[in-house]
């Protein structure tokens, strides 16, 4: 279980502790130190010692948890703790967390906020996949209050973080703030908040199955492709669906409402031969060939013009990667490289080749046009040169007169590009 020292994850552990003989498998703690408080150190050794009395394996780890611009410090940290216990977690093991009622009344009142839909305002789900295993939080249905009645009850001791005191913070703001007016005017607010966060996640998981039938009639060829035929036979509110639950499959950053909007506007309606683009940080969808394509931002082209390189080493550029085979019977002909090697260029125009199995030269720019290559990846595409012969567009064609025979040695190429 992660285990911070507070009052919530101090109770946790303790009472896992005292099932720890009907448990499945072994109990062990894991605190992750942020080393952002002076006191970072003091609390690590506070929570060893926790779990050397108890008798329960005790790790730490340590992350450079400062912020990062364009990100809070809460967020960032919380990221970055996420990411570690994720390669902490073994086949089939189960990672505990702390989180209680009052935290899932917070999560969906800052979530509302936010103007979330049902995704967000879902809250917290008591379980979930995670990593190679999976993340439960037993305590969701306990309040704070009941939880350090607990603690002082067993006579525990427990760890203060100041920062929570901190009313800047909006999570704090809300707890300290605003949730003592709900209460005084509705005690039960708690338990009815956390019963409508459940009630949204039974919405959202029945979106979630609308939108997998949905997705069968409109993914293309690969998954990161989707048919604006399929699309248009929906109503809008199901593309919208659709087009989240196909991102969030991607695992692609979730867009905003107003990048849902500006897909329909820029993607779904402007003209067939326009090449729109919407984009956010860490995602971007285009259109091409009546479909959408989404994926991570493009990484900036190699910048260099000509890149020399000896078939026998894999060529990293900036944007992908180049690797050759020694094989028989095709690919580029060994006997007509000098030492194995080539250089590669870009696109300036005017290029043409004599593919393999073609009668006739034909312009670069045809060919990839036939070939169905999106636009934004036309002038990403390396070239190999031998001498000023074109030779080989990546790994999509080898010019007539450099192929080798049957039989004859040859070097297959494989071109990766990092946008995939």
């Amino acid at each position: 279980m992660a285990f911070s020292g507070g009052v919530d994850s101090t109770v946790l552990l303790h009472l896992l502790v005292a099932v720890r003989s009907e448990l499945p498998g072994p109990l062990s703690a894991i605190h992750v130190n942020h080393g952002l408080h002076q006191d970072s150190q003091s609390w690590d050794e506070h929570c060893r010692s926790v779990c050397l009395a108890w008798s329960v394996d005790y790790a730490s780890h340590r992350v450079d948890a400062r912020p990062v611009r364009g990100r809070s410090p809460e967020e960032w940290a919380r990221t970055l703790r996420y990411r570690l216990l994720e390669t902490q977690l073994g086949p089939g093991e189960l990672l505990l967390t702390a989180h209680h009622q009052d935290d899932q009344v917070e999560t969906l009142v800052l979530q509302l906020c936010r103007g979330a839909g049902p995704a967000g305002l879902a809250g917290m789900q008591a379980w979930r996949p995670f990593g190679a295993g999976g993340h439960g939080r037993p305590l969701l249905a306990w309040s704070r209050s009941r939880l350090e009645s607990y603690a002082v009850g067993h006579q525990l001791h427990w760890l203060e973080d100041p920062s929570n005191a901190d009313g800047r913070l909006d999570r704090n703001f809300v707890r300290m703030e605003l949730l003592p007016v709900l209460r005084a005017r509705w005690p039960g607010a708690g338990a009815t908040i956390s019963r409508a966060a459940e009630l949204q996640s039974e919405a959202n998981m029945v979106l979630g199955e609308i939108a997998a039938q949905d997705l069968a009639g409109c993914r293309g060829d690969v998954p990161h492709r989707l048919r604006l035929a399929g699309l248009a036979a929906l109503s809008w509110p199901r593309q919208a669906n659709v087009l989240r639950h196909w991102l969030a499959s991607l695992s692609l950053p979730a867009p905003a409402r107003s990048h849902i909007s500006e897909m329909r506007q820029q993607l779904l309606e402007s003209r067939p031969d326009a090449s729109p683009r919407v984009a956010w940080p860490g995602a971007e969808v285009r259109r091409f060939a009546n479909e959408l394509w989404a994926g991570a931002p493009l990484a900036p082209r190699d910048s260099r013009r000509h890149v020399s390189w000896c078939l026998r080493e894999p060529c990293n550029l900036a944007h992908g990667r180049l690797s050759a085979r020694p094989v028989a019977g095709r690919g580029l002909r060994r006997s007509g490289l000098d030492g194995d090697s080539v250089e590669v260029r870009f696109r300036c125009g005017g290029e043409a080749m004599l593919p393999v199995a073609d009668r006739h030269h034909r312009r670069l720019k045809k060919l990839l046009h036939q070939a169905r290559v999106p636009p934004w990846m036309r002038n990403r595409l390396p070239l190999l040169y031998h001498g000023d012969q074109l030779v080989a567009a990546a790994d999509l064609w080898t010019d007539a007169s450099m192929a080798a025979s049957a039989s004859e040695p040859g070097w297959e190429i494989t071109w990766h590009d990092n946008a995939g």
